[in-house]
């Protein structure tokens, strides 16, 4: 099932993700803290809403997905969220949670927990629930444009359908 495995890692990617950075941390800025909440919030908004402008404006150009087997880059994650938005009927929850902050060298990495619960149309022509529960790394940068997100790593990923657990899709 390599395209509902693709599809899960596609629609993660909206709503946050998390892990760990490397090197000594920096005190967040509080501001910074703030402006971070407040776009994961928007991420969440937007899946809801089904905007995939509301993302691509916070994307970096060179904005790379990965889930340790494979790297995807913003031309192919931006025209896969449309296709996975398409097949999504109904979303029941959508929600990011960003559990930690750090900044290396004005980088930012965050850590964040997802979770997804939706009536979706599977590849097979079959509507049912997914529920989709991740964390992965967010990487943000901030410039005089604004934030930006320049990388996503998947670091778990559980995928259910009508309540049953589909085999591990990352890591």
């Amino acid at each position: 099932m390599k395209s509902f495995s693709q599809l899960s890692i596609i629609i993660f990617f909206l709503f946050g993700l998390c892990v760990t950075s490397c090197g000594q941390n920096k005190t967040v800025d509080a501001k910074d803290s703030d402006e971070l909440e407040k776009i994961y919030k928007e991420y969440d908004e937007a899946t809801n809403n089904r905007d995939i402008k509301a993302v691509e404006k916070y994307l970096d150009d060179d904005f790379k997905l990965e889930d340790g087997k494979t790297t995807v880059n913003r031309t192919d994650v931006i025209r896969k969220v449309k296709e996975n938005f398409a097949a999504i009927e109904k979303i029941i929850e959508a929600s990011s949670k960003i559990e930690k902050i750090e900044v290396k060298n004005g980088i930012y990495f965050l850590e964040v927990s997802s979770k997804m619960i939706a009536t979706y149309r599977l590849p097979d022509g079959k509507t049912s629930q997914v529920e989709i529960n991740g964390k992965s790394t967010d990487v943000w940068v901030k410039n005089p444009a604004g934030w930006k997100e320049t990388k996503q790593i998947i670091r778990s990923l559980k995928v259910f359908i009508d309540g049953k657990e589909m085999p591990n899709q990352s890591n």
